[in-house]
């Protein structure tokens, strides 16, 4: 490509707060699976420059959360970590879970039970988005991608 070709394709520098960011000490390591915990009660830009939306993808997945603020102002780190949890806690619709592979409903399903041995009532919800990270549920931080968006890093539960 020619200069004037990547400078069309050209994305400006974001850079993620360091209590999200993936490879960052300060990173707060959190079960997406259980509530968020109050600690996580940040309101400090997510972004900088800030952002007043922010796709983010998780990683190994073709799924994108969408978040945004609902008047516009910047995304904080608490309304970024809250929007990724109330998407993954989103119970999964028949259509969806029969369009993903075999081994990711097995997944899930595995999920589910664990998620819900404790209490046979919560199975009334069905199988939630979160149930397909299987053990991979801990928000390990966000990394900025070329595109934009943000790729979401999980790690594995104990």
């Amino acid at each position: 490509p020619t200069s004037t070709q990547q400078s069309r394709y050209y994305v400006p520098s974001i850079s993620v707060s360091p209590a999200i960011a993936y490879d960052s000490i300060s990173c707060v390591l959190i079960d997406l699976g259980i509530a968020i915990p109050h600690s996580v009660a940040l309101s400090e830009s997510a972004f900088y420059p800030p952002l007043a939306s922010v796709d983010v993808r998780v990683a190994g997945s073709p799924t994108i959360i969408a978040i945004s603020h609902p008047s516009g102002q910047p995304l904080s780190v608490r309304r970024v970590v809250q929007g990724i949890w109330a998407y993954l806690q989103t119970s999964v619709s028949r259509e969806e879970f029969v369009s993903w592979t075999i081994e990711a409903q097995g997944i899930a399903n595995a999920a589910f039970y664990r998620r819900t041995a404790s209490d046979s009532a919560k199975r009334v919800c069905g199988v939630k988005r979160v149930d397909a990270l299987g053990r991979n549920a801990i928000f390990a931080g966000l990394a900025p991608r070329a595109d934009g968006t943000m790729i979401l890093s999980l790690a594995s539960r104990p």
